[in-house]
């Protein structure tokens, strides 16, 4: 009776210690922004050349061993047509991002030809450091030799995005979706605990963080042996990845910051990072997709998506206004701060349209509403452009 007695005790004690982690990670951010909105808000982002308005374009990106991946239809008509689609929208810079050193040349040659800064971005799921670095080798060689004929100014080059999910060199799972799944609950929620009470309770963080640290200076050092022009890396927020922004191959300072429920605690994290003053600031991605409440799942809104059935998770109701007030808002405190950008992003080739809705406005059949695509395609190759396409034309102007 003693021993069940001090069992509850014991179990009541865990339950309130979890209780008060989960308030602590949910109120620390809301708590710093309030402290951080003491700032000056027109703080400027030092950039020595006008901002760039950009936009991530996939080229070809195969995510898992599983799918059946095919490059046919990037054809020079068809990249010609989506840089079409990028200058429509008064952008002055694209991001080319897959796993073909092929397609993403010809289509950085498509781009320049029509008066488009670069940003040479090559990724490549789930590889090991040796594949990697030969992978950006490579790429490197061949960005080399554009920017050779179109100048430093036209061609950057990005060394690398999120290397804790892309790549095996931290948690070496099996798919991309493992290693999302390991990136949260091996390092994420405990580096939270350990930096709210400043002292390492957990001790996988940082040994997680060195490993990227390690394999993201490897890699990004190696690109500047072979690519002589402006480099940068694609990284997550929050400095998870433990990056030395100061290393002397960096010209930029890149990050996929997604805006979330709070508009002000989003330019809060912005302002923080300008006056840490270490490299000129780019948002690398930013973005959400056109369902209820999409802009609260910040960059994982594509997660409603079961990719084993093809389907929703549950029905959601179309909202593209969602995905508009998002993309106004952040563009607002872009334009404020003088921070070049690049929406993630035009297509999502994973994310077909598909005109099946019940009367009441909800599917659980269109991929499309859990992307962040801006133009959305029908299996049969027909596009659909949703109201963020056309107001960003005005936004960009």
């Amino acid at each position: 009776m003693r021993n069940s007695k001090k069992n509850g005790i014991i179990c009541t004690f865990c339950s309130l210690f979890i209780v008060f982690l989960v308030i602590i990670i949910l109120t620390a951010p809301r708590y710093r922004a309030k402290q951080t909105n003491q700032i000056i808000s027109s703080q400027k982002n030092d950039i020595s050349q006008p901002p760039f308005r950009g936009m991530n374009l996939n080229v070809g990106l195969c995510y898992s061993k599983k799918d059946n991946c095919s490059y046919s239809m990037y054809t020079d008509e068809f990249l010609l047509e989506e840089i079409k689609y990028i200058t429509d929208l008064n952008c002055n810079a694209v991001r080319f991002y897959g796993d073909n050193p092929k397609i993403i040349t010809r289509a950085c040659k498509i781009a320049l030809q029509n008066n488009l800064t670069v940003f040479y971005s090559p990724r490549l799921i789930n590889c090991g450091e040796k594949e990697m670095l030969s992978f950006i080798e490579a790429c490197a060689k061949e960005a080399e030799i554009l920017r050779l004929e179109y100048g430093n100014e036209r061609v950057c080059f990005i060394a690398g995005n999120e290397l804790m999910f892309d790549s095996k060199f931290v948690f070496n799972e099996n798919e991309y979706a493992d290693n999302v799944n390991a990136f949260i609950f091996k390092f994420k929620i405990k580096k939270i605990i350990n930096d709210y009470f400043k002292r390492e309770i957990f001790t996988a963080p940082g040994t997680y963080g060195k490993r990227v640290k390690d394999a993201i200076s490897t890699i990004t050092k190696t690109a500047a042996l072979h690519f002589h022009g402006k480099i940068t890396y694609a990284s997550f927020p929050d400095e998870f990845e433990y990056i030395d922004w100061d290393a002397p191959q960096f010209a930029y300072r890149g990050i996929n910051l997604y805006n979330g429920a709070d508009p002000i605690t989003y330019e809060d994290k912005i302002i923080t990072l300008i006056e840490q003053n270490r490299k000129p600031l780019l948002i690398t991605e930013f973005g959400t997709a056109c369902y209820n409440g999409a802009h609260k799942n910040e960059g994982n809104f594509s997660t409603i998506v079961n990719w084993q059935k093809g389907k929703l998770k549950k029905k959601y109701q179309r909202n593209e206004n969602e995905q508009l007030n998002l993309i106004q808002s952040s563009i607002k405190i872009f334009n404020n701060h003088a921070l070049g950008h690049f929406l993630f992003e035009l297509e999502s080739p994973y994310n077909p349209y598909v005109n099946d809705y019940d009367s009441n406005g909800y599917t659980d059949k269109d991929l499309s509403v859990a992307a962040s695509a801006i133009i959305q395609r029908s299996q049969n190759g027909s596009v659909r452009k949703t109201i963020s396409y056309y107001k960003m034309k005005e936004l960009q102007k």
